[in-house]
């Protein structure tokens, strides 16, 4: 039974190498990953509630598309407003993370 060969490259600073689930998950973990990873899935939700509130309003469909386009648009918009909250969240608490560290007192949920 051949084993997986030790990946050895050299980890830039600020970086950690994921040790917890390597098959399932990244190799590399870095805060600005999941910034990006939450501002693109926030970008595309809101693109797609922009072009399905188009088609709600602007094309001259029977009512059944129409009512399916505006469900589209709700969850799509509802989805891209969690995405943000999300973000901010994060922000705010890796902020406190830092603030508290640097003042050497134990961090806050």
């Amino acid at each position: 039974m051949k084993t997986a060969a030790q990946d050895d490259r050299a980890v830039p600073a600020g970086v950690t190498r994921n040790k917890r689930n390597p098959l399932f998950s990244p190799m590399f973990e870095t805060v600005d990953d999941y910034a990006f990873a939450t501002l693109c899935f926030t970008t595309v939700m809101g693109l797609v509630a922009f072009i399905a509130a188009m088609f709600t309003t602007m094309l001259p469909l029977p009512d059944t598309w129409r009512y399916f386009w505006l469900a589209i648009c709700v969850v799509t918009f509802a989805l891209s407003v969690i995405g943000v909250v999300l973000l901010f969240q994060r922000n705010r608490a890796l902020q406190r993370k830092e603030e508290s560290s640097e003042m050497g007192e134990p961090p806050r949920p």
